[in-house]
């Protein structure tokens, strides 16, 4: 009786003490509490509608910009026309006129019309485009044949009647069209750029800025004078350029016909060159470039050999492998500008295939190594928008006239605006004679020459 009593007293306890351990049941929320829960779920709402909202509103200025830009490229014009001109008067004095006849077409005062290029850029998208440089000139009428022979070269003259003019025999001197580039572009990248057809070649300063309106001076290096580098080839080009900073990277490569007498290549040997750079913008305005180019050059004739059977083969006149390099630098600090080339070329002929100077019979060219180099140094004064500068060039071309040249210049520019210049400038030339030909007398076919242009970039 008393265990079960015992029994009954420690379940009641056990009871209890649970009892007691149970946690109260928890008090209601404040008022405080309850305006705090509700304040946190209309954030996390207003926040989810900001966030649909800002996305949609990104949406719609995307499509908007599609549109625009839709807009603006069915609006932009596909085509447009640009160039310059530039037209003057030039005079050339050689000391003495015994050697220079064959190649100076005159002595006197003369009034000329240089160049009148015509630029159609085509753009029907933004990776594809496509550029056609055309120059317009007199020529030939005017030119003055090599003196193959002995006897008297007169110029060439295109004189003609015009039989469509409403009397039928309207006076003409027709000129002719010189396409100086002609090539399709495709873009993909800054980095990579395509080009086919005819372009520039990519070499020195130059030939790459090439128009009148760009260049400080009138006088072009002779190593295009003289074409150490062909100035335009046919084929492929690929270029691209990166910036980073203050400083441009950019490369040319290509492949081409190279120097060729007509349209056709006869050979496989392509032309191969390129062309790295390397610019910075701040705190001067400077760059450096190397280029270089090799390949073969041929030429042919057909000969018939037999009637019946009637066989035609093919000879060849001419061929010879050369090799350019070319170092170019360029720097402007403020109204200073200074420009430098160095250019070098070896040319190698197979034996008994060689072609003649000036065309001139028995005067064959050899192998030989040129080189050409210049620098020159142009100051904008700060009033009458006037440039002076001046140039010093010194080249080794062996020819049956000369072994080179030492060719200091001076002249000034007037910038009468963007578009518009007034280039004037006078050159020296005192020529290494061949001694066989002038007996070391070097005055003898030196020549000075005086030209201005007035230029104009439309």
């Amino acid at each position: 009786m008393t265990g079960g009593l015992i029994s009954v007293l420690l379940t009641l306890l056990a009871q209890a003490e649970g009892a007691t351990n149970e946690a109260p049941p928890p008090p209601p929320p404040s008022e405080t509490e309850q305006l705090r829960l509700r304040l946190d779920k209309l954030t996390a709402r207003f926040e989810e509608q900001a966030a649909q909202l800002e996305a949609e509103r990104a949406l719609r200025a995307a499509e908007a910009e599609a549109v625009a830009g839709q807009q603006a490229e069915a609006e932009r014009p596909t085509m447009r026309l640009y160039g310059f001109a530039d037209a003057g008067l030039q005079r050339m004095m050689p000391r003495s006129t015994s050697a220079l006849n064959l190649i100076m077409p005159s002595s006197e005062s003369t009034f000329v019309l240089g160049n009148l290029n015509l630029y159609i850029d085509a753009q029907p998208s933004d990776s594809w485009s496509a550029l056609i440089e055309t120059r317009f000139t007199n020529e030939p009428n005017g030119l003055i044949g090599t003196c193959a022979n002995l006897g008297p070269c007169k110029p060439q003259s295109t004189f003609g009647y015009e039989t469509s003019s409403p009397v039928g025999w309207s006076p003409i001197r027709w000129g002719s069209i010189i396409i100086e580039r002609a090539y399709l572009q495709w873009r993909y990248a800054d980095l990579l750029q395509v080009r086919v057809g005819r372009f520039l070649t990519p070499f020195g300063i130059w030939n790459i800025d090439h128009g009148s309106p760009t260049l400080i001076s009138l006088m072009v290096p002779n190593f295009e004078v003289n074409e150490m580098i062909p100035i335009q080839l046919t084929g492929v080009e690929v270029l691209g350029a990166t910036a980073f900073g203050d400083w441009t990277a950019g490369y040319h490569a290509h492949v081409s016909n190279g120097r060729t007498s007509g349209q056709q290549d006869f050979t496989d040997d392509k032309m191969i060159g390129a062309r790295l750079y390397l610019r910075r913008t701040y705190p001067l305005r400077w760059g450096i470039g190397l280029s270089g180019l090799t390949g073969r050059n041929v030429d042919q004739v057909r000969v018939v050999e037999s009637l019946l059977p009637y066989r035609v083969t093919r000879q060849t006149t001419v061929s010879y492998r050369e090799s350019t390099g070319g170092l170019d630098l360029s720097l402007d600090a403020g109204p200073l500008r200074l420009r430098g080339e160095f250019a070098i070329r070896r040319v190698d002929y197979t034996p008994g295939l060689r072609d003649t100077h000036y065309d001139v019979p028995n005067a064959f060219n050899a192998n030989r190594l040129e080189w050409n180099t210049y620098v020159l140094a142009a100051y904008q004064l700060p009033w009458l928008g006037l440039e002076p500068f001046v140039y010093a060039e010194v080249y080794r071309v062996p020819t049956f006239l000369s072994e080179g040249a030492l060719i200091p210049s001076a002249g000034f520019n007037i910038h009468f605006n963007t578009f518009v210049q007034l280039k004037t400038q006078y050159m020296m030339v005192h020529f290494t004679p061949v001694p066989e030909l002038f007996s070391g007398k070097n005055k003898e076919h030196d020549v000075h020459v005086l030209s201005t242009r007035l230029v104009l970039a439309f």
